[in-house]
C-alpha cells in the first residue's frame, strides 16, 4: 500500500486542478502540508484561475490580489469607481 507522501506532486496538482469551487480549494489547503504547499503556490493559483475562468479574468484577479495585498485596504470596484470605469473603457476598445 502506497503512502500518501509517496504520491508525486504532479499527480496531486492534477487532482487539485479538477476541484471546481474556490471554497473547496481552500478546504484542500487545510488537509495537509503537501496540499497547502501546492495551493499556496502562485503558479498553481494562476493555472487554476485560468482553467476555471479564462486568461483575462485570471490576470485581473492576480493584479487585484497583488494590489490589495500591497495596499492592505479594501478596494471598491463598484460602478462609478475609477478602476471600474477604466475597465469599461478598455472593454469598449477606448483604452488599450
Amino acid at each position: 500500500m502506497a503512502l500518501f507522501d509517496d504520491i508525486p506532486n504532479e499527480i496531486l496538482v492534477r487532482i487539485l486542478m479538477n476541484v471546481d469551487d474556490i471554497r473547496n480549494i481552500l478546504h484542500c489547503e487545510r488537509v495537509c502540508h503537501c496540499f497547502a504547499d501546492i495551493v499556496q503556490d502562485d503558479h498553481f493559483k494562476a493555472c487554476w484561475l485560468e482553467t476555471k475562468f479564462g486568461a483575462r479574468k485570471a490576470l485581473g484577479s492576480t493584479i487585484f490580489n497583488t494590489l490589495n495585498a500591497g495596499l492592505k485596504i479594501p478596494l471598491n470596484f463598484g460602478q462609478g469607481s475609477n478602476v471600474y470605469q477604466s475597465l469599461e473603457l478598455e472593454d469598449a476598445g477606448i483604452l488599450s
